[in-house]
């Protein structure tokens, strides 16, 4: 459940900062451009979450790292490939070694079986 609260929360602070930073004289929206952006994360955070609970950590966040990387101006492959593949090793390492604490793991595959051999 820990990916997926932080990913809600995200999701609750960006809203809040999108729609409450805004000038008073402005009628509480962002421009089309960022709205765009908020709307392309929300969408996002709401498939990682789906994501998570099917495929497990790693693979939900290998494809949402590319995308949020895409989506904030990384266009290279080879850049997006990289850090796809290293952030959810990063955030493994440090969340579920580390600290400890158990990984989310998939409903219809998870690739941390494969890795650990079950």
């Amino acid at each position: 459940m820990f990916p997926q609260i932080v990913a809600a929360v995200l999701l609750l602070l960006s809203a809040r900062l999108a729609f409450l930073s805004a000038p008073e004289e402005d009628n509480g929206l962002p421009e089309k451009p960022e709205l765009s952006q908020i709307l392309q994360l929300f969408v996002l955070g709401v498939c990682y979450i789906f994501l998570i609970g099917k495929f497990g950590f790693l693979i939900a966040t290998f494809f949402s790292t590319a995308v949020v990387f895409r989506l904030f101006g990384l266009r290279r492959p080879m850049g997006l490939l990289i850090v796809a593949l290293v952030t959810p090793v990063l955030l493994h390492v440090v969340f579920f070694v580390l600290l400890g604490l158990f990984p989310p793991f998939g409903e219809w595959f998870d690739l941390i079986d494969i890795l650990q051999g079950g």
